[in-house]
């Protein structure tokens, strides 16, 4: 995790806490609802500001592939792939759900009471006392939901998504993916599959894995080594 992201993170349960200290606690799911759509927004918007627009794309084109369907429909590993993707990504997305379903009940009962008593004895201000007991609970549910969809990825081996264009091109400097340009970076690298028709490009910074499927994968190969690409270790 960057530390831009965990400030963003940080920024993000400070504001929360605010607003579920200021809320009526009738209205306190609402406001988690909206946190939760709100930084989904935030991460939607972090992975599109790596992508250009392809009219910005001034290098000189090494390889281009207009149709994939060809390439992919030849791996035969690939539904594989894409159903333990599935899997993974569901268990990810419903065991923090049961998480929370479970530890707000929890702590609403037993750990609520006692930390905001001990909050409002220490600072004697209810509204930073709610504020600091907020804080804490959110910060638990996060770390708690975060731990466990780490865990359920791991035990799955499915680290990130994949990303499979329909049509791309690979420039001097970056790859035209759907019409969106990415510029290569310095913790870019590819990993070649010969066997099954595709060239995987990795990054720390992306949050999927880009999967060129094509025909030519030597030519791919041979482009992506021009463009400076160095391959995977």
């Amino acid at each position: 995790m960057s530390g831009k992201t965990i400030i963003i993170q940080i920024a993000s349960l400070v504001a929360l806490s605010l607003i579920s200290a200021a809320t009526p606690p009738a209205y306190l799911p609402l406001v988690f609802i909206l946190y939760i759509v709100v930084m989904m927004l935030i991460t939607s918007r972090s992975v599109m500001k790596t992508a250009k627009r392809v009219d910005k794309v001034k290098s000189p084109l090494l390889f281009e592939e207009k149709g994939t369907a060809t390439a992919m429909a030849s791996d035969e590993l690939l539904i594989s792939d894409l159903k333990k993707q599935l899997k993974a990504m569901t268990f990810a997305l419903l065991i923090p759900l049961l998480l929370v379903l479970v530890l707000v009940p929890l702590y609403g009962q037993y750990v609520n009471p006692v930390v905001a008593g001990s909050f409002l004895n220490t600072i004697n201000n209810e509204f930073i006392a709610k504020f600091a007991t907020y804080f804490i609970f959110y910060a638990v549910l996060m770390l708690a939901s975060l731990g466990v969809r780490q865990v359920l990825l791991k035990v799955s081996k499915v680290e990130k998504q994949l990303y499979m264009p329909r049509s791309y091109s690979v420039h001097k400097d970056g790859v035209v993916l759907d019409g969106r340009f990415y510029e290569f970076a310095d913790d870019m690298c590819y990993e070649a599959n010969p066997s099954r028709k595709f060239i995987a490009i990795h990054s720390r910074r992306l949050p999927f894995v880009i999967r060129l499927y094509t025909l030519e994968v030597s030519k791919l190969k041979s482009a992506l080594r021009e463009a400076k690409l160095n391959e995977c270790r």
